[in-house]
């Protein structure tokens, strides 16, 4: 089983948090390939991703301010895709209104596609739309067909900051999910950057 890892950043980023990413995935012998594509939109390049990778079986996709903590628990979700699975963080959308809000998806900041089954369910769209963010179309159309979505559950937060269905501000800057990967979120803002910095550096301890 292929399985390749990709991240995708623009150039206004905190230089920092690209170079310590790939301290730990490289810690953790994980090989990730790092796009700084400035401009481009985040749904659209998934989709570019999934295109031109043919010979790639599972592709996992991170944020550029997501870090894997336990490579064996990372693996062991990464690899459940394995039969068609959609593996991710669980994530909600709360400024799209309130149906929006009470849907939870496989978030791209931590998130495992099957080519093959992306393929024959007709090359489902990655993009972001005025009722879902990146991801919810791919989660709902997994969910419409009956294929299995498999979330990985918050564990932790630093940060209360957005509502998940029916649990308030139950995750937000700096979550932990399954004590696996952790996702910094906001990562333009300075203080964040910091933040995120201090946490690579404990996990490369």
């Amino acid at each position: 089983m292929n399985i390749q890892i990709f991240s995708l950043h623009w150039e206004n980023i905190d230089p920092r948090i690209p170079y310590y990413q790939k301290k730990v995935m490289d810690k953790w012998e994980l090989p990730i390939q790092q796009h700084c594509i400035s401009g481009f939109d985040h749904g659209e390049w998934m989709e570019w991703v999934m295109n031109r990778n043919e010979d790639t079986d599972i592709v996992w996709f991170m944020d550029v301010d997501c870090i894997v903590l336990d490579k064996e628990k990372a693996l062991h979700y990464v690899q459940k895709a394995q039969d068609g699975t959609l593996v991710g963080h669980e994530q909600a959308t709360n400024h799209l209104g309130e149906f929006v809000a009470s849907r939870v998806f496989a978030a791209p900041s931590f998130m495992a596609v099957h080519r093959h089954m992306w393929r024959t369910l007709r090359k489902p769209s990655f993009k972001a739309t005025p009722l879902a963010d990146v991801g919810q179309n791919l989660t709902d159309v997994w969910t419409q067909r009956g294929v299995p979505v498999d979330f990985l559950r918050v564990s932790g937060f630093e940060e209360a900051k957005w509502d998940l269905p029916k649990k308030p501000q139950s995750y937000g800057i700096g979550t932990t999910f399954e004590n696996t990967s952790y996702h910094l979120f906001e990562s333009r803002d300075p203080a964040n950057a910091d933040r995120f910095v201090k946490k690579c550096e404990e996990v490369l301890k």
